[in-house]
Formats: structure tokens, C-alpha cells, sequence
């Protein structure tokens, strides 16, 4: 899942690193990459038709960086 939807914006995945999935400023679920820097995220939802936002954390930086509105619920 990762690793093309990284490369889109420029992101190279590293392992330990964690990809979340956010409603608005509201947690929907996390993951954290293997080594190959894939992984599967299950997303939680409320309503139908809710926009999720992917956000990637990158440890080694202690940085949080949204990478698109890609998913509508």
C-alpha cells in the first residue's frame, strides 16, 4: 500500500516509521512499515462519505506530513 502512495509525494518509506489515517484532527487508525515499507491500515469510520486524510511520521525527523485526501468513507 505504501510504498507508490509514498513515492507519489517524494517519500521515501523506512521501517518503524507509521502511517495514520485522520477524519479532521480525529485519529482513525495507525500503522507501522515493515521492513519493505508496506504495511495495511484499517481505517475506521463513522458516517459514510467521511474524507480521509493519510498522514506519514517519520521518526528519525519527529516529523508529521499529510500526504493527500485520498479515501471517502
Amino acid at each position: 500500500m505504501c510504498n507508490g502512495l509514498l513515492a507519489k509525494v517524494g517519500i521515501t518509506p523506512v521501517a518503524s516509521n507509521m502511517v495514520g489515517a485522520f477524519v479532521g484532527d480525529e485519529c482513525r487508525g495507525t500503522a507501522t512499515l515493515s521492513a519493505s515499507g508496506s504495511t495495511s491500515l484499517v481505517i475506521y469510520g463513522r458516517n459514510a462519505g467521511e474524507s480521509v486524510t493519510l498522514k506519514y511520521y517519520d521518526a528519525a525527523k519527529g516529523t508529521l506530513i499529510t500526504i493527500a485526501d485520498v479515501i471517502n468513507i
